[in-house]
């Protein structure tokens, strides 16, 4: 009886510390988590505030109908302003302009010929250019394939001047008239400008230059 009694005490001695652990275990606060870092905010790019310039600015593809050197209209509507473009604008050509409306018309800052992409532009002795019948001429000519076909013409003062805008591919220059030979300028490939005289049944050049 005497070790029975030993070892029930013995047994309520470990209950009792197992009761007093979940004793101190319950009182105990909760262990504290680790930090969990929060995400970063995105870095967003400053907000773009357009120039004052550039504010109230629209866009419109048209079709020249009139050019006479007086009145300009791009699907009927007038245009303003001026840029070296307009003077090589006629009917049936298709531009895109960029500006804003100004009671009726539209007052262009950028002017772009979307169509013909490949086009001349000629203006001088109607001779040059196997045009004997006119002693000047406006010619455009435009290259489609591997031919070339007028897209205008028009009487212009007589004069011996030679005048050429014409696309310079860095090889040849595209959609020149039949008998207009220009030769190479020393400029990278763009549109190029040509000047010179008709003299002694040929042209003498004398300056060409990235146009406009």
């Amino acid at each position: 009886m005497v070790a029975q009694g030993g070892s029930i005490k013995r047994w309520m001695a470990v209950l009792g510390l197992v009761l007093l652990g979940w004793g101190l275990a319950l009182e105990l606060p909760p262990l504290p988590l680790p930090p969990v870092p929060l995400p970063k905010p995105p870095v967003l790019p400053p907000p773009v505030t357009p120039s004052p310039s550039d504010q109230g600015l629209q866009r419109f593809y048209g079709q020249v109908t009139l050019s006479d050197g007086q009145a300009l209209l791009v699907g009927g509507v007038p245009l303003l302003g001026s840029s070296p473009w307009m003077a090589l604008l006629v009917p049936g050509m298709a531009v895109e302009v960029e500006g804003s409306w100004e009671g009726a018309g539209f007052r262009l800052r950028e002017l772009r010929i979307v169509a013909p992409a490949r086009f001349s532009y000629y203006r001088g002795p109607g001779a040059v250019v196997g045009q004997g019948g006119y002693r000047a001429l406006e010619l455009w000519t435009v290259e489609e394939g591997n031919s070339v076909r007028t897209l205008a013409l028009r009487t212009a003062p007589d004069g011996v001047g030679v005048y050429l805008v014409a696309y310079w591919d860095g090889q040849r220059f595209l959609a020149l008239p039949p008998g207009l030979k220009p030769p190479a300028p020393s400029l990278a490939p763009g549109w190029v400008e040509g000047t010179g005289v008709y003299r002694d049944g040929r042209v003498v050049w004398a300056r060409f230059k990235p146009f406009p």
